[in-house]
């Protein structure tokens, strides 16, 4: 929608109000990296040991490494096993014990033994999730995971259809409940139920606070908006490093990162809602009224003249999931964001959950990683530079070659392989940035909310099998890091499928996105629906109006219209439109398609005529108004003006 860019280049296109707005988006973000992040902690393993207090009813003196000698098998690299313990022998006295020892080996009976000389309470010393049940600490992160999907698929279309603000307002909420209540939950089957909800929750501000500041933003700053953002993300894991540090119980750790959330209650009387997104969908007077609030805010004074252009815009074609599919481009971009953001989740959330095999030391890995996610700002000079294309594509290209350059390092190089995980995170968050911006640009206003939910739902399924993947480490070493470079290398190539879009407008309806794409009936759809300004914009043609009145009404012809085309835009017919061309040909017959050209005619035609009535001065000469060809009163020239003037 050109008017709209014209609307927000006059109200300003990052001013104070922006300004305030990208601020209000990077708060949630900083939670949403506490929330999703926090279990790395909250779920930390520890050193564990099978519970062996029967001994000590034969012999109460023993000292803690007897105890473990004489009750543990032997395990790798000299340590003691922590899911299998001797066969307890109580009827027989330590002395026998100690000569004979046992040689079968049983499962922990009496449950286990945490070593608390790092944490004072975590998920896994609570609920027991080691050994055979140590699977359901990763299920914990999947379902947070599972719930992103949920999130996607729920509040995206939500937030199309009833706005940004009131589903951004409506996650907060969800966050705040379900990030308290897990503090106190009395199982584990409970807290994984709220992790579900934060998850959603979190899918919820994620997409739609973006999205927001995308759409209030202009062209040439939608990307330090997106950017920002994510470096907020960043410094989220900056300042949960710093609180888990000094808080090591969990239940405490996870009211911290929570309570302060209450304060987003004030975003009901802060948080605009997207004036685009409000044309779109017909809310002129609303729309107005914000853009009047922005002006007022960046000190700008909006002509009342511009401000009335979205009061006369056409009627907005209401866009729904199946768009997204129906034109050959728009699919071939929306099955490749999918890919590009199916990958980009399973990679960075593999990452950030095997943080504890990358260095000895959990706090500063997981620090260096939140640095890393905050370098992210470098981007926004590399995109505008570069483009969005080659950025995309470039960053996954780095961070598979570093995956895979990790696997040239022997297990114990835990130097060599941090710096190597770090350069990853660094190309895959630098990814994933880029894909949001990209895929806000790509997708059309009518259907980009409901199309970030569709990609972000692949993100999501990304997320929830990754730390599956991290759990099959345990036995087969090198398959995730294969998995990532792999997967990473193969999609960088695909990115060269996909179109620049670096200082372009936001498109707004379906049919506007790669205008200039070659498909041989844009310019016919337009002309016979939209009139010879859309036609001659989108093909770049000049068509100039005949004579010959095959079109009653228009005075254009068949044969000149398809001609000019058709020369223009030949090879797309031979590559794409052979089929839909026919029906084209055909359709011109229908009376009905007559009418609708007659009446886009005729109203295009009045518009002129009221223009130029009103520069009319008294001096003119008669004949202005009188037909020579008995058509609307309009004579030959005037309808070769219009057609030039269109």
């Amino acid at each position: 929608m050109s008017d709209f860019g014209e609307i927000l280049k006059a109200v300003g296109e990052f001013g104070p109000f922006q300004k305030r707005l990208v601020v209000l988006i990077c708060l949630p973000n900083l939670f949403i990296s506490l929330h999703l992040l926090a279990q790395v902690f909250t779920g930390a393993n520890v050193q564990h040991f099978c519970q062996t207090n029967w001994i000590l009813n034969i012999s109460a003196g023993l000292a803690e490494e007897e105890k473990l000698f004489l009750t543990l098998p032997e395990g790798r690299n000299g340590s003691y096993q922590q899911c299998k313990m001797y066969k307890p022998n109580p009827d027989k006295d330590i002395d026998w014990i100690r000569l004979h020892g046992s040689q079968s080996t049983v499962a922990c009976e009496e449950g286990w033994v945490y070593d608390k000389s790092q944490y004072t309470s975590t998920l896994v010393t609570e609920f027991d999730l080691v050994c055979d049940y140590s699977w359901l600490n990763q299920l914990s992160r999947s379902c947070s995971m599972f719930g992103l999907f949920a999130g996607a698929l729920l509040f995206g279309p939500l937030a199309d259809k009833f706005g940004r603000r009131p589903i951004v307002l409506l996650s907060l909420l969800l966050q705040l409940a379900s990030g308290v209540g897990a503090a106190f939950v009395p199982n584990f089957n409970l807290f994984i139920a709220l992790q579900f909800v934060v998850g959603a929750s979190v899918s919820g501000v994620l997409i739609n606070t973006f999205v927001l500041g995308t759409e209030w933003s202009g062209v040439s700053q939608r990307t330090l908006a997106t950017v920002l953002s994510h470096c907020a993300f960043g410094g989220g894991q900056i300042v949960l490093v710093g609180l888990a540090y000094g808080i090591r119980d969990w239940r405490m750790l996870q009211l911290t990162i929570s309570c302060p959330m209450v304060l987003f209650l004030f975003y009901i009387w802060l948080l605009p809602e997207s004036a685009r997104w409000l044309v779109t969908k017909g809310h002129y007077k609303a729309a107005k009224k914000h853009l009047m609030n922005a002006a007022r805010i960046n000190k700008r004074v909006v002509p009342e003249t511009l401000l009335d252009k979205i009061m006369t815009e056409k009627e907005i074609h209401q866009a729904t999931l199946l768009d997204l599919f129906k034109t050959p481009r728009l699919r071939r971009v929306t099955l490749i964001l999918i890919s590009i953001w199916f990958i980009n989740s399973f990679v960075y959330y593999g990452l950030a959950f095997n943080v504890q095999s990358f260095g000895t030391n959990i706090y500063l890995t997981q620090l260096i990683f939140g640095l890393v996610d905050m370098l992210r700002g470098p981007c926004i000079w590399l995109l505008n530079k570069l483009g969005r294309k080659k950025c995309q594509g470039g960053f996954l290209l780095l961070s598979g070659i570093s995956c895979l350059l990790m696997l040239a390092f022997p297990e114990g190089t835990q130097m060599g392989v941090t710096i190597l995980a770090v350069f990853a995170k660094l190309g895959i968050s630098c990814s994933f940035s880029t894909a949001y911006v990209y895929s806000a640009e790509l997708f059309p206003t009518v259907v980009r909310q409901t199309g970030i939910g569709l990609v972000s739902m692949s993100a999501r399924i990304g997320g929830i099998i990754a730390p599956m993947i991290v759990l099959l480490q345990q036995d087969h070493s090198a398959l995730p890091m294969a998995l990532f470079g792999t997967a990473l290398i193969v999609l960088s190539a695909l990115c060269a499928l996909l179109p620049e879009t670096v200082n372009k407008e936001l498109p707004d309806q379906t049919r506007f996105v790669f205008q200039g794409s070659v498909s041989i009936l844009h310019p016919v759809y337009d002309v016979l629906y939209h009139g010879t300004r859309e036609a001659t914009h989108h093909a770049g043609l000049t068509i100039r109006l005949q004579k010959s009145l095959s079109v009653p009404g228009y005075g254009i012809s068949y044969k000149n219209l398809i001609s000019t085309i058709c020369c223009s835009h030949l090879y797309s017919f031979l590559a794409n439109d052979a089929i839909r061309w026919t029906t084209l040909l055909h359709s011109l017959q229908s009376p009905t398609l007559k009418r609708q050209w007659q009446t886009t005619a005729d109203k295009n035609y009045q518009e002129k005529q009221f223009r130029m009535k009103q520069q009319q001065t008294m001096s003119q000469g008669p004949g202005f108004g009188q037909s020579t060809n008995g058509i609307s009163g309009r004579d030959d020239n005037d309808a070769d003006e219009l057609a030039l003037n269109f």
